[in-house]
């Protein structure tokens, strides 16, 4: 886990320094954090690996000028772009609030230098749209979803969706001397959500499991 809690973070960097296995390594949950992806896009050196990430910029930077160009970037083209809280840790906790379009102007003009820091500016991905069944209960309290449930009231619907596809893996090996002992994919999970919502996330009620239909 990375934390901004300095107690958490001594104790984890006991246990980096141990013999133990770590799952993740502090290095694996670092890259898996949004602010240490927007490193390859700034470092030229690593054209083997920028590819595989979206574009990312900073927005706590100093340079005037560089804060200008990026809004300007933004009030061109505001829906080709995400603003997205700095991840602390690899949980399933909301870290913060996602802007989309106008409101990463809106923010954008009005953020602190504080808050500046603890956000980055994405560049958004445009996934492929699809035709799908989506079957879920009203928001409603825990005992009337139950309710639901049980007598099968359940509202069915046949909109536009966009699918997002996790792949699971599992990586054995040694950080010290990079060699690798074990590297395979495990599995996926893949979610669901309207095609005209912003947001996913299944526990915000957004999104929904889904399982995926091969063809040739």
């Amino acid at each position: 886990m990375i934390s901004a809690n300095q107690v958490e973070m001594e104790a984890r960097r006991i246990i980096e320094r141990s013999t133990a296995i770590k799952a993740p390594s502090l290095a694996a949950a670092l890259a898996h954090t949004k602010k240490v992806q927007q490193n390859p896009n700034e470092a030229p050196l690593i054209e083997a690996i920028r590819s595989t990430f979206t574009k990312i910029w900073r927005i706590d930077d100093g340079n005037t000028q560089y804060n200008q160009e990026l809004i300007e970037k933004v009030e061109q083209q505001p829906n080709q772009f995400v603003l997205k809280k700095i991840e602390y840790a690899l949980t399933d906790k909301l870290v913060g609030r996602t802007y989309f379009g106008q409101e990463i102007l809106k923010r954008l003009s009005t953020f602190t230098a504080a808050e500046r820091a603890s956000y980055i500016l994405m560049e958004k991905l445009q996934p492929i749209t699809v035709k799908n069944h989506m079957v879920w209960s009203k928001k409603k309290k825990p005992q009337e979803l139950l309710q639901d449930i049980e007598h099968e009231h359940h509202q069915n619907f046949f909109e536009d969706v966009t699918p997002e596809l996790g792949i699971f893996g599992t990586l054995f090996g040694n950080v010290v001397n990079g060699q690798v002992f074990y590297n395979v994919p495990l599995g996926h999970l893949l979610k669901t959500k309207l095609a005209n919502e912003n947001e996913g996330g299944v526990i915000r009620g957004n999104s929904a499991y889904d399982s995926a239909y091969l063809v040739d």
